[in-house]
């Protein structure tokens, strides 16, 4: 019996590790499973996770350490998210905005803190945040609002549940409206949002992919094929002035390289970040306009072994 148990254990071991590798290049939550038996011969009880990442959009404060607390393990961090980057995930430099990392489902405790080597900054919480993660999903946690006191919204956490349906053939688009301010481009706050094959400084015209977009959340994923875009982004009713910004092309897939995410492949989701202005004077990275940020939230199908 204990052999027929050791072979069932392996393959499935076997089929686990051939499923969570596909999921992680699909965009999907880790999941991890087995017939481990701990020191005393018990099973133990497989770990079921989430994916995870953070993106800070504060416009008037420097880099925040932000990490769960309420345990150790399939815990993610990530070191001085500075505005508009998702910093340094478990302590490694990466390029562009974080992928997901697994974190452990069910509801986790997650706190924020100034990203410093003086002690007196480094434990000052700038946010705590309780949320319920769901397994197999993933999600993003965007810090958004200003952390002066007295200014509107203040500092909290939008968390967005990342999970498209997988577009097959076609790209999946969305916008995540973070700007509280889109000053000194545009007047006003609710957003038409154009995803088209103009130029970046040509105006857009016709009908808004996304119409009337309110700023403090997440919209529904739209389909479309693959191409070359950019998106466009005006106050509601109106086409000028705009900001827009270029979409990230991609690259195929061949038979020995897996594809890259861009709005010309295939499988791809993304997420258009509305983001706002740093604050003039703080001691946020400095950028003086709002701007569209691109950021992948689905993976296309790999194609290599």
């Amino acid at each position: 019996m204990s052999n027929l148990f050791s072979d069932l254990c392996e393959r499935e071991r076997h089929m686990i590790r051939k499923r969570v590798s596909y999921l992680l290049l699909l965009g999907a939550a880790l999941v991890f499973a087995g017939c481990e038996k701990d020191v005393d011969g018990e099973l133990i009880t497989p770990t079921v996770v989430a994916g995870l990442r953070y993106v800070n959009l504060v416009p008037d404060t420097g880099g925040m350490d932000i990490r769960i607390i309420d345990v150790v393990g399939d815990a993610p961090n990530t070191f001085n998210a500075t505005f508009r980057t998702g910093g340094q995930p478990y302590g490694l430099a990466i390029t562009g905005m974080p992928w997901y990392t697994a974190v452990l489902a069910g509801t986790r405790q997650i706190r924020a803190f100034m990203s410093s080597t003086d002690p007196a900054i480094a434990t000052q919480v700038m946010l705590n945040l309780t949320y319920d993660f769901e397994a197999n999903v993933n999600y993003t946690v965007y810090l958004y609002g200003y952390s002066r006191t007295g200014q509107t919204p203040s500092l909290q956490a939008v968390v967005t549940r990342d999970d498209p349906a997988a577009p097959g053939t076609n790209i999946a688009v969305r916008v995540v409206h973070l700007a509280p301010t889109l000053a000194p481009t545009l007047t006003g706050t609710s957003l038409d949002v154009y995803v088209d094959a103009q130029a970046v400084g040509v105006t857009p015209t016709g009908t808004p992919t996304f119409a009337t977009v309110a700023p403090g959340g997440a919209g529904s994923y739209v389909t479309m094929a693959p191409g070359a875009y950019r998106a466009a982004a005006a106050v509601t009713a109106t086409t000028t002035p705009f900001i827009a910004a270029v979409a990230p092309a991609g690259v195929a897939g061949t038979s020995t390289t897996d594809p890259t995410p861009g709005a010309g492949i295939a499988g791809t989701a993304l997420s258009i970040i509305v983001a706002p202005p740093s604050v003039a004077g703080s001691s946020a990275t400095s950028f003086a306009t709002p701007g569209l940020l691109f950021i992948t939230d689905r993976k296309p199908p790999r194609t290599a072994p």
